[in-house]
């Protein structure tokens, strides 16, 4: 079973690479944080923003609980270098108290093409478009930054928490350009959530393709993210999960959903991973690792923290191939 070898897999890894693991620095949150304001809501590298050969790194504060008043959200941007400073380069804010930007934030890529990498932050509960019609924002990276969006994209649906998860980067289509994911996990018709797939030089009035859950209000869109090539054609893949989707048998088991990248993208998963214990909320991290079994594939990662008996958690690795494994 998959799942049993995962186990094993995951002790390997950490004795295998333990004793090269070394702390770099800490970073607490600047000036003071009020209640609630949850610094380190979500973290996500940038890419190198600025140009000088060393990775960037955001961390968010999307102020979900905040007590400071009219809170919309903070994301701070840490530029890399030799030494890591604890300081923030900028402070990126929401729009508008209650925005909860921040709840997402994502490496894209170089959007723009100018050969610096650019980066986008969600805001879920951003009314532009509507109640909780959701925003999200590109900043386009430089040898000068600023905190002005270069880019802002709009959900178009009330309530529908358009960024509620954001994944870039990588090319899913095999023409060398960079393209982008973006969940709102309450979107879509019955609120079954939506993911919006963009693709790179095709601009940002209307997504390229639009998949949708497959049950009201499971979530589907919650998480987003970019692969790496997991079937070996040398087109990155992606995956979607919808962390309340329930079995007949027991709720909020979550389920994820891995799309094959191509020239034309399918709306059909390839494969489908399914929780199978009450709350167990599969999919509520996705990521590649990498090749972790040197098979020449790229594996896929999935954490469920209500996963195990007794809700322990648990986290399991799914491998790449040619044809992928539902188990």
């Amino acid at each position: 079973m998959i799942r049993q070898t995962i186990t094993i897999m995951i002790a390997f890894i950490s004795i295998l690479f333990a004793q090269e693991l070394k702390f770099v620095g800490f970073i607490s949150s600047p000036g003071g944080p009020h209640k609630g304001d949850r610094f380190g809501t979500y973290v996500a590298y940038a890419g190198d923003i600025n140009g000088d050969g060393y990775g960037d790194m955001l961390v968010c504060a999307d102020g979900k609980f905040s007590q400071e008043p009219n809170y919309p959200g903070k994301v701070y941007v840490y530029l890399g270098g030799k030494k890591l400073n604890d300081k923030p380069y900028m402070v990126l804010r929401g729009q508008a108290p209650g925005d909860r930007f921040g709840a997402s934030a994502a490496w894209v890529g170089d959007i723009n093409d100018d050969g610096i990498d650019d980066f986008a932050v969600g805001a879920p509960k951003c009314d532009s478009g509507g109640t909780d019609a959701g925003r999200v924002y590109i900043f386009y990276g430089g040898k000068k930054l600023d905190s002005i969006p270069d880019i802002v994209i709009d959900g178009k649906k009330v309530n529908g928490w358009f960024g509620s998860s954001i994944a870039g980067g990588l090319d899913i289509n095999g023409d060398n350009k960079p393209d982008l994911l973006i969940g709102a996990q309450y979107g879509g018709p019955g609120v079954t959530g939506e993911v919006y797939v963009y693709l790179g030089g095709m601009g940002f009035d209307k997504a390229a393709l639009t998949l949708r859950g497959e049950n009201t209000v499971d979530g589907f869109g919650a998480r987003v993210a970019m692969l790496g090539d997991v079937t070996g054609d040398s087109v990155a893949d992606f995956a979607v999960s919808a962390i309340y989707y329930d079995l007949e048998t027991a709720k909020n088991v979550g389920k994820v959903y891995v799309y094959k990248g191509g020239s034309i993208i399918s709306k059909e998963p390839a494969v489908t991973y399914i929780g199978k214990l009450r709350d167990e909320n599969l999919g509520y991290v996705i990521c590649s690792p990498g090749d972790v079994n040197n098979d020449g594939y790229d594996d896929i990662m999935v954490g469920a923290p209500g996963g195990a008996i007794g809700s322990y958690g648990a986290v399991y690795i799914f491998p790449g191939g040619k044809t992928l494994k539902s188990e």
